[in-house]
């Protein structure tokens, strides 16, 4: 086969500079754990039929979420 002859006419752009997670991958992995551990908590609250304790369980969820969605 013939080698191609022709060149780019305009080069490719740069890539941009390779940046690091802003956290690290063990507290991103903690918060998760956290997150799903709170979850199970409100599971449990509901099938226990405590709303109180669901209340308590739903806003600890959520600021699980929170400092999750933080690190990601």
């Amino acid at each position: 086969g013939a080698a191609c002859s022709h060149a780019l006419s305009h080069p490719l752009p740069p890539l941009p500079p390779h940046r690091a997670p802003s956290s690290p991958p063990q507290a991103c992995e903690s918060a998760y754990k956290t997150f799903w551990k709170e979850i199970e908590s409100l599971d449990l609250a509901c099938k226990k039929k405590e709303p109180a304790l669901a209340a308590k369980e739903f806003g600890d969820v959520l600021a699980a979420m929170k400092a999750y969605s933080a690190l990601v």
